[in-house]
């Protein structure tokens, strides 16, 4: 026989089993345990149970330890950044939004457009006396 206890890392969702060695394990605990995606904070649901070896996978994973007040802030604030809204983008300009913008910097002319000259003035006396 071996001695489990059933945890959960959600409200809802799958109760996973670990050993509790040798930890005084209570259901309603919090405990720190390995998984597969890696050290996770967990609430036990079913406290220390015997059950036959042939039903428990192996090889079975050990809790870490019960969780510490420092691990319980931790976990509160995880909670609370989960809950946070991301911050909004800034809108991308619509299509319309692009062609207007576009068209402020042509103007037209005999039904087409070109682009609107914007050498300030001491350019274009460089030109012109360069062109002399």
């Amino acid at each position: 026989m071996i001695t489990i206890i059933g945890v959960r890392f959600r409200n809802v969702g799958k109760v996973y089993y670990f050993s509790p060695r040798e930890l005084d394990i209570c259901v309603g605990d919090h405990v720190i345990v390995e998984t597969a995606r890696g050290v996770e904070y967990g609430f036990v649901v079913l406290g220390p149970k015997e059950v036959d070896d042939s039903k428990v996978i192996q090889p079975l994973k050990e809790v870490i330890r019960i969780a510490t007040p420092k691990d319980d802030a931790r976990e509160d604030s995880n909670r609370k950044k989960e809950k946070e809204p991301e911050p909004e983008a800034p809108a991308k300009p619509t299509t319309d939004e692009l062609l207007a913008d576009i068209l402020a910097e042509l103007k037209l002319q005999n039904g087409r457009a070109e682009a609107v000259e914007t050498l300030d003035v001491s350019e274009k006396e460089e030109s012109s006396v360069s062109e002399r």
